[in-house]
């Protein structure tokens, strides 16, 4: 069972003696975006070094022009016909919907092309016309609208120690950061421990399966592109 927001937030102030749990009625709702803003950043960056770690199928009908892009999608990574749900029905269940650029329609099909938010037949024979298409895509986590809803199962629990002391360094800048007599603040010590355990998740993420079979690369290889890093999302070290 996942932790509710409430248990990361009081864990979050038990961090620091400073902290007083006593404003936490009056902090609650200030505290409850700053883990939603914390869980999106966290989201967003798996979807950069993992597209399908937190994927899921979206399956969108056609509108009368086009399909529109899922709402809650941080990144697609496949379209795919539905057969007989799909027209035409040529385009059998998997079959690959391509995405290719406006100004060239022409490199792939069975394909789309996305402008705006919307996906929009190519126009070339073969290419989907109506129907539903199934999107595969990184989604947003769910949106935590109180502090007694639990936090998005798909992140598992070892990880939530980047929650926790995002709450910390959040806390500590709003009192300035609590500079010691000697040595780094109190905001930057949180922010070097959260930036300890959002690279240790980093880690995973680039390792939770290392031995898928590709057709053309035996071995999938660890995912090791250049990315942002995550940290601008979140409350900074000083």
């Amino acid at each position: 069972m996942a932790d509710t927001a409430l248990q990361i937030i009081e864990r979050g102030l038990a961090l620091s003696a400073l902290n007083r749990a006593e404003t936490l009625a009056t902090n609650e709702s200030e505290l409850l975006a700053v883990v939603n803003k914390a869980l999106v950043a966290i989201f967003a960056f798996a979807a950069r070094v993992n597209p399908g770690l937190f994927g899921q199928t979206v399956d969108v009908a056609y509108n009368g022009s086009g399909w529109t892009r899922p709402a809650n999608a941080d990144l697609i990574f496949r379209i795919e016909g539905r057969g007989t749900l799909t027209a035409p029905t040529s385009l059998t269940v998997g079959t690959e919907i391509r995405v290719v650029p406006q100004d060239d329609l022409a490199v792939a099909s069975p394909a789309v092309y996305r402008f705006g938010q919307q996906f929009y037949s190519a126009g070339k024979s073969g290419d989907p016309t109506g129907g539903s298409l199934r999107f595969f895509c990184t989604t947003r986590p769910v949106a935590l609208a109180t502090t007694a809803d639990t936090i998005d199962d798909r992140l598992p629990s070892a990880y939530y120690p980047v929650l926790e002391y995002e709450v910390a360094t959040y806390l500590a800048a709003k009192d300035g950061g609590r500079p010691q007599d000697a040595g780094p603040s109190e905001q930057a010590l949180m922010a070097n421990e959260r930036d300890r355990w959002l690279s240790m998740f980093n880690d995973w993420c680039e390792h939770e399966t290392a031995n898928e079979t590709r057709r053309f690369d035996e071995i999938k290889r660890f995912t090791t592109e250049a990315r942002e890093k995550v940290q601008r999302a979140l409350t900074p070290a000083a």
